[in-house]
């Protein structure tokens, strides 16, 4: 009883955890600067953290289900990633071509 209790809940509130990642993408992307705040060292290690925890559940404990909610977690781990690089690129670049105007006048 417990187990499945405990189960249960691992699952739902892993689950649940994907839709978490929708407001820090959201904010990120509104970011005006190079969102700076955000640690690519962190979300790279949150990213192999649950792509390792994928593969353990896909040929470990052959959890289909497990190995899916993982993956989806590290997938928007990814699209957290993705997003502050082309945010900081961005920035880089405009910054560049302002600094660049400037010294051509």
């Amino acid at each position: 009883m417990i187990e499945q209790i405990v189960i249960g809940a691992y699952t739902a509130v892993n689950s649940l955890r994907v839709f978490s990642y929708l407001p820090q993408i959201a904010k990120v992307t509104r970011a005006r600067d190079r969102a700076d705040a955000i640690s690519l060292l962190t979300w790279t290690l949150w990213t192999l953290s649950n792509i390792t925890t994928s593969v353990y559940g896909a040929l470990i404990v052959r959890d289909a289900l497990l190995m899916a909610i993982f993956a989806a977690n590290a997938v928007c781990c990814v699209v957290v990633i993705g997003v502050v690089v082309w945010k900081r690129r961005r920035h880089d670049e405009h910054a560049l071509r302002e600094r660049m105007q400037t010294i051509a006048y």
